[in-house]
Parts: structure tokens; sequence; C-alpha cells
């Protein structure tokens, strides 16, 4: 396994904790999704929203991986998704936690 492959599946890690912060703040906390195809999905049901979410990311990942065999191209472009995943988290988790303590 490579450092990129490694890093695929890590944006996929972050996007599944980001789908599933979302849908506990969605359902328990009365947040809101401001994506508008993730909040149609969303309003059909967090098990559709999640599949979703899930579907997509990995399609995305998949694709990364195979193009990733030429070379240095699409780190750049990996970099980006870790970055903007990781900021997304933490703001999320961030409200989260907010909200429970009150």
């Amino acid at each position: 396994m490579t450092s990129f492959d490694r890093v695929v599946i890590l944006a996929w890690l972050l996007n599944a904790y980001d789908a599933l912060i979302t849908a506990y703040a969605t359902s328990h906390l009365g947040a809101t999704e401001l994506n508008p195809l993730m909040a149609m999905c969303l309003a059909t049901g967090i098990l559709a929203f999640i599949l979703v979410k899930l579907g997509v990311m990995s399609a995305v990942c998949l694709t990364l991986h195979r193009r990733a065999k030429g070379g240095r191209k699409l780190w750049p472009l990996l970099s980006a998704i870790i970055v903007l995943f990781v900021v997304i988290c933490a703001w999320n988790t961030y409200l989260v936690l907010r909200v429970a303590a009150g």
C-alpha cells in the first residue's frame, strides 16, 4: 500500500466521520445540512444520506486510486480534499460539543 493509498483511505474515513456527525447533529440537535444535494438525501432519511455520502466518496477514492498510478499530479487535489474534510469535521465536532455543553 502506497502513501497515496493511505491518504485516500484517510479522506474516506474523514468523509464517513462527517456523515455520522452530520446525521447525529441533524437528528438530535436540530442542525441543518448546508449542501443542498445532501440536504435532499437527508430529507429522504438518515440511511439514504449516509449511503449516498459514502457511495459518492467511495467512487471518488476509487477514481483517485486508479488515476494515481501515473504520478504526482493528483496530490494537490487529494491534499485539498483532506484539508477540506479536516476543517469540516473539526467545525462540526466543535458545534456538536458546544451545543451538548449547553
